[in-house]
């Protein structure tokens, strides 16, 4: 079954030191805060995420409320065990417009990392690929800095495009106020 029909797009259980094995529903069901740390990557679409982050996950209401939340503003926020992020980025999908915002929202409690998302995020595969080698993320904060700079690193391409085309706004006599 694919991750937009079940809603489990990935699960690791990550042992600390850069690598990980991968995680069914079961497994995640069965993960003990003695086995290390988890990452579940979910599509908040999903039926079975929604329900699972509903009735499984253990989460507060307001946890689950953010990470199925529709529209998202990027936001940091402490909550009953544990912390919420929502972070934003330009849309850099083959034949997205990159000012059609997409969105991440996570949860973490130190131990499990629960991260939604709508819209494909091609950052993914490449944190993927880095815990498969070996060379992942080696505790939850390491985890949120990776992710982070893996979103940003795809913003940098359209950044510097804006920034080109207000440089040659202002090549051509065209008044550009700056912050």
């Amino acid at each position: 079954m694919s991750g937009e029909t079940h809603g489990l797009i990935c699960a690791y259980r990550l042992d600390g030191k850069g690598s990980g094995a991968s995680l069914d529903w079961e497994a995640i069901q069965a993960f003990s805060d003695m086995d290390g740390f988890v990452w579940v990557h979910l599509d908040y679409k999903a039926a079975a995420a929604q329900e699972w982050l509903n009735r499984n996950s253990g989460l507060d209401e307001i946890s689950v409320a953010a990470l199925l939340a529709e529209e998202t503003r990027p936001r940091c926020t402490i909550v009953p065990d544990g912390l919420l992020l929502s972070l934003r980025g330009v849309n850099t999908n083959p034949g997205a417009d990159p000012e059609d915002m997409i969105a991440i929202r996570l949860w973490t409690d130190g131990q499990r990392i629960i991260t939604t998302r709508r819209r494909r995020l091609l950052f993914i595969p490449d944190l993927k690929t880095a815990i498969d080698a070996g060379q992942g993320p080696c505790s939850v904060s390491e985890f949120m800095v990776d992710l982070s700079a893996r979103l940003i690193e795809r913003m940098a391409g359209v950044i510097d495009d804006i920034d080109d085309a207000v440089d040659a706004l202002e090549g051509i006599g065209c008044r550009v106020d700056r912050e």
